[in-house]
């Protein structure tokens, strides 16, 4: 029987932190995210960044070891540094 979940061969998903974006605000909430991904029985990795330069060698590394799906939780400029990051390659972002 095929799998039912096509979203189980991009697991876990590795999540990029960012605690310094929104002026720490991201502090206050990678709590309830844990959870949300915890509650949908999403295997998912935090990964603690502060830099632009962490970011891209993060996910990079992530990309190498074969993980195809990575989030970035802080502001719009840990976002733009994973989209560089992953440019071109097979992977799901948000």
């Amino acid at each position: 029987m095929a799998d039912p979940s096509p979203i189980s061969s991009l697991l876990p998903a590795i999540v990029f932190v960012n605690l310094t974006a929104g002026a720490g605000r991201v502090r206050s909430i990678i709590h309830g995210i844990q959870k949300v991904f915890e509650s949908a029985s999403v295997p998912a990795e935090f990964v603690t960044v502060g830099s632009a330069e962490e970011i891209a060698s993060g996910a990079l590394t992530a990309i190498r070891d074969g993980k195809r799906m990575l989030f970035a939780l802080g502001g719009d400029g840990t976002f733009q540094e994973l989209v560089n990051a992953a440019y071109g390659a097979d992977v799901v972002l948000g």
